[in-house]
């Protein structure tokens, strides 16, 4: 757990998924997708801890979350968050990646937020963070950036 409080201390800001300006409660590890529907799946812990899985959020925030799922059991009003499209290609990564046993409707909207959540910074710089530390990048988010930039860029840059 020490190496995972290490990497969201590397991750840029915002720092949680509530917009408070300076945090609202102390800051933990959140998994997006809970590390419960990880072990229902027959997954193994480090699959719940796949870094793409891994972000730093308010403790209060994420004690309310627990094991519930974005886009199926809760969303968040996009004035409030700017986090939407990033936990959409991070959810969507997941299912991919692990073959995790989800509702068709859930996929659905998780890809219709892809498409209207362009990728904010913190985003980008992430997915540079993780793929330094582990050679895997999250093609949902990188399929946005090829689209925006040629293909000599993405390829320089990863």
């Amino acid at each position: 757990m020490n190496n995972l409080r290490s990497f969201i201390e590397l991750l840029p800001g915002p720092q949680s998924y509530c917009k408070c300006q300076s945090l609202c409660s102390q800051l933990t590890i959140e998994h997006v997708i809970p590390k419960s529907l990880i072990k229902r799946s027959g997954l193994s812990k480090s699959c719940a801890n796949d870094l793409h899985n891994i972000y730093p959020c308010c403790s209060r925030l994420n004690g309310d979350k627990g094991s519930l799922i974005f886009g199926k059991d809760f969303l968040f009003n996009s004035d409030n968050s700017n986090h939407t499209g990033a936990l959409s290609r991070t959810c969507l990564y997941m299912y991919e990646k692990y073959n995790l046993s989800i509702d068709t409707k859930t996929v659905s909207l998780w890809r219709e937020l892809d498409k209207v959540h362009v990728p904010q910074e913190f985003e980008i710089t992430r997915n540079d963070i993780i793929y330094r530390k582990t050679g895997v990048y999250n093609p949902f988010l990188m399929d946005h950036l090829s689209n925006e930039l040629s293909d000599d860029l993405v390829e320089e840059h990863y």
